[in-house]
């Protein structure tokens, strides 16, 4: 019985959107038209903030890395610094107020 009310429903339904075809395919554009200004519209704020970030990062921070020859070679852990008291020394020396660990 239920199944019977179910198919009714689902045959209605069909024709209904059929039956304005404008309508049916006006709203699927607006539906079409929204999902791709909106993905535009993230990617546009992603890519600002991403590059509002690197501009800071490269003009107001200044950003440096120290590390051996072989980390530019092959950044794994391995090839990293092991002792950071000669960066905590160097650093010190220049006067600079925070820096960051990777390790």
């Amino acid at each position: 019985m239920r199944r019977a009310r179910f198919s009714v429903v689902l045959r209605l339904a069909w024709h209904n959107i059929w039956r304005h075809r404008t309508r049916t395919f006006l709203l699927a554009a607006v539906v079409a038209y929204a999902t791709v200004a909106t993905i535009f519209y993230w990617s546009m704020m992603d890519g600002y903030a991403l590059s509002v970030l690197e501009a800071h990062a490269r003009y107001v921070l200044a950003p440096v890395t120290v590390a051996k020859a072989d980390w530019f070679a092959d950044p794994d852990p391995e090839n990293g610094l092991r002792d950071p008291a000669p960066v905590e020394e160097a650093l010190a020396r220049v006067g600079a107020c925070a820096w960051a660990s990777g390790w």
